[in-house]
């Protein structure tokens, strides 16, 4: 979509928008998400995973819409180790995708879930032999990945005689432009039946009468915005296919394709960088260029493949990646001889990514600043200048009557622990939003020569500065953002952290002792539990203290 700023709002996405300076998922400002929490019975108030019920159902039906228009059988499947909530999964199921999983408790999961087993793919380089038995068991598809895997499918369906339907998954030696750890088709990577080794499995393959070699995949990596990858590997696979059927495989039937697109995680970048910034701190794609869409891939993948061919896609990013924020409360700030942090609660336990990949996700206050300058009573203002009017710790303007406040929002919290619903009310004259105050835009000039001084005490108005975004693990490595051209945030503000839906709380940990958070999934104007924090206690449940 367009990401466009009028005169009171910005759209980060259709259901992420800023409106007068205050976050709002869908229906929901943010704000009050974290008023919730507080007054929540869980011991862990803040950081909190948020998701957009309404953008997930978006990104799906992207595909689906796509897929019906190439009139080929094709099947959706979500890759359930970018996000294996079972709400989540829930949805996918719900709009007729199937899983592809990559251990034993996916499969497990996504059984007790009622996903249809025949359309489950059970991927891995390294399966166990009970994680086998289950999937031959139930009937699932099973990728064979190397020479010893395909042994000990034998083994499985021998044990049990029952028959294995595979896929040959195969390596291309394709190389996907992505960061290396997220490279899978290339020479030299673990995963795969490399194409020298080909004759070797498929002549064993022709004397097992338990496993029926349906069809080929290849899944190249991830983060992928590169649309000829996805064309090169399709032509790729067509060659194997039909290859294999012309040598006697006449139950070949499918071509997997994987996943990997990629989501575009700088595409609001240039809100808080230096216009003298040309790309990201990581190897992401220069800011600006567009990424590859559901779409654009599925046509260009359709166009090399035979019609009697089946479809399969694994997306997980592109259905979730962009459909959550995490919400982290500000700790203080903190200014260094070369450096200056914001300090969140947050941290490398959430969303790992940036430490792990350098990756980039783009951060926002979530609220307008109140920040505090000294420790006199002086407050900086939305547009900039200094103001006293701080009220239990609440900050007010001469535009309080326009602000968009808790007291926009009655909170109905339901006894059982799994639903709270937030239904958004109007104040007398109803809910009105004036000028757009992000709260780190540059005051302008009139603004700056009032504020020079007050009372005495130098200030240094509300024009934005570079901020390191950091936790509080005991890692150099543990950040969530370099350099930030960011307001300084009050003690107390949250800030967000976008596009943390895949690979962030699948990813997440308890190291330092840290708890993972509590998820929440906003549809409208209602939110719901689907996810408690970790406690103390549930923490040290397995350990015998």
């Amino acid at each position: 979509m367009e990401y466009y700023e009028n005169s009171d709002c910005y759209h980060f996405s259709d259901y992420f928008t800023l409106q007068n300076g205050y976050l709002f998922c869908e229906n929901v400002d943010v704000k009050s998400i974290k008023a919730f929490m507080e007054e929540s019975d869980f011991e862990t108030k803040s950081p909190v995973f948020v998701y957009s019920k309404n953008q997930i159902i978006s990104n799906i039906e992207s595909y689906k819409e796509t897929l019906k228009s190439i009139n080929r059988e094709a099947c959706l499947n979500y890759a359930m180790k970018a996000n294996m909530n079972p709400a989540v999964l829930e949805l996918m199921r719900d709009r007729g995708c199937s899983v592809t999983l990559v251990s034993g408790f996916e499969l497990r999961l996504a059984l007790r879930l009622g996903f249809e087993p025949s359309r489950i793919v059970l991927n891995g380089n390294g399966k166990q032999e009970w994680e086998i038995e289950l999937a031959v068991e139930r009937g699932c598809l099973l990728n064979i990945d190397g020479w010893f895997n395909l042994q000990q499918t034998i083994a499985a369906c021998r044990r049990l005689k029952k028959v294995a339907r595979v896929l040959l998954r195969i390596n291309p030696n394709i190389d996907a432009k992505v960061h290396k750890y997220n490279t899978t088709g290339t020479s030299g990577s673990k995963f795969g039946i490399e194409m020298f080794q080909m004759s070797h499995v498929v002549e064993a393959l022709r004397q097992e009468p338990l496993v029926h070699v349906v069809g080929v995949h290849s899944h190249l990596g991830s983060t992928i915005t590169d649309i000829d990858v996805f064309r090169k590997s399709a032509k790729a696979m067509m060659k194997e296919f039909s290859s294999l059927k012309a040598s006697g495989f006449q139950r070949m039937k499918y071509i997997n394709l994987g996943g990997g697109l990629g989501i575009d995680y700088t595409c609001h970048a240039s809100r808080t960088m230096k216009a003298s910034l040309k790309t990201t701190a990581d190897f992401q794609k220069p800011i600006g260029e567009r990424n590859a869409t559901p779409r654009g891939i599925v046509e260009a993948i359709h166009q090399e493949l035979a019609p009697e061919v089946s479809l399969i896609l694994e997306p997980g990013r592109s259905l979730i990646g962009d459909a959550a924020v995490l919400l982290t409360r500000v700790l203080g700030v903190k200014h260094g001889a070369e450096k200056s942090y914001i300090v969140v609660d947050g941290s490398m336990t959430e969303v790992i990514r940036p430490a792990l990949y350098g990756a980039y996700h783009h951060i926002e206050l979530v609220e307008p600043t109140s920040q505090i300058i000294s420790n006199d009573h002086v407050t900086m203002s939305s547009n900039g200048c200094p103001e006293q009017g701080v009220k239990n710790g609440v900050f007010e303007n001469e535009h309080t009557e326009n602000r968009v406040t808790n007291s926009h929002f009655e909170q109905q919290v339901q006894n059982d622990n799994t639903e709270n619903r937030f239904q958004t009310v109007n104040s007398d004259n109803g809910v009105q939003y004036g000028h757009l105050e992000h709260g780190f835009e540059i005051a302008d000039a009139q603004n700056v020569q009032n504020c020079q001084q007050f009372d005495n005490i130098p200030v240094n108005v509300q024009e934005r500065r570079v901020y390191e975004v950091v936790g509080p693990v005991c890692e150099s490595g543990d950040f969530l953002g370099h350099d930030r051209l960011l307001a300084t945030p009050h003690e107390g503000c949250h800030l967000a952290v976008f596009h943390v839906g895949a690979y962030c709380t699948s990813m997440s940990s308890n190291y330092n002792m840290r708890p993972r958070p509590a998820e929440l999934l906003v549809d409208g104007s209602k939110v719901r539990v689907i996810r408690q924090p970790d406690s103390f206690e549930t923490m040290l449940q397995c350990f015998n203290c």
